[in-house]
């Protein structure tokens, strides 16, 4: 017998919660590994955003053994049905997620689409990182499934690698004169303390903080901070429940005289 695979869609948020297990297996695997592949961003975003959008998981199999990942969905523009990749656009990087046979997996994928066409009006798959093979490997597959595809450049981001930095060549940055200038300038005011939070619960204490800083700065300007949305919100928190514990969400403070001047939420994957 040969090698069985087997595509599944996923449609419910109780089936998304029972991949829990082999999701973030996968993403470890997978060639392009980023914060927003991962099982709680996704199931985070989808609590928090998935209003009007329907589920559109497709989960493959090998031998009954999950080895890929699409995470998509369908989202209504403009009376139209669109599958995209779940948070977008509240992600910077978006990709399939294959752990072996990349290739044959993204051809089963495709070939599902194509079938279903009664699911969406147009696909579009934004964000997909430049070094990822996903780009050329579609451009492969569907030259040979349709002709009504098109492969381009969206936008540039922007990356410094440090892979080969050493501590020496850090600390002579936080020695420049700048830099030295501005700490020296706020210590004559008063305490300076730099910290990270690792407590949860202090993490979600900062957080309000954060948010209230967000929606001042971001009022003054033309667009609005969407921390005036609740949905925003709990989104951040849910991260912050589930990710920080983890080590991959990391929230540092600055803090003069005990009060926070400056919050900054990252993510370290």
């Amino acid at each position: 017998m040969g090698v069985l695979l087997e595509i599944k869609r996923i449609s419910g948020l109780e089936e998304l919660s029972d991949m829990e297990n082999c999701w973030n297996l996968l993403v470890n695997k997978n060639e392009i590994k980023t914060v927003f592949l991962t099982y709680e961003w996704i199931i985070n975003w989808w609590k928090c955003f998935s209003k009007d959008k329907e589920l559109c998981v497709l989960l493959i199999k090998k031998d009954n053994t999950p080895i890929g990942i699409a995470p998509l969905m369908i989202t209504n523009h403009r009376g139209l049905k669109r599958m995209q990749f779940i948070g977008t656009p509240l992600v910077d990087y978006c990709d399939f997620i294959i752990s072996e046979e990349k290739e044959v997996v993204l051809r089963l994928i495709y070939e599902y689409l194509l079938k279903e066409k009664k699911l969406w009006s147009t696909i579009l798959l934004e964000e997909i990182p430049e070094n990822s093979s996903t780009l050329s490997l579609s451009a492969r597959i569907l030259k040979q499934l349709t002709k009504y595809y098109g492969i381009f450049l969206t936008n540039e981001c922007l990356s410094l690698d440090v892979s080969d930095v050493d501590e020496r060549a850090v600390r002579k940055l936080l020695k420049k004169r700048d830099v030295s200038r501005n700490i020296k300038s706020l210590s004559e005011i008063g305490n300076v303390l730099f910290d990270e939070v690792k407590d949860v619960n202090d993490a979600y204490k900062l957080l309000e903080t954060l948010f209230e800083h967000h929606i001042v700065i971001w009022d003054k300007k033309e667009d609005p901070s969407m921390f005036n949305e609740k949905s925003y919100r709990e989104f951040f928190k849910g991260l912050i429940s589930d990710l920080l514990p983890k080590g991959i969400v990391k929230l540092w403070v600055l803090k003069l005289d005990q009060k926070p001047i400056a919050i900054e939420f990252g993510f370290y994957y």
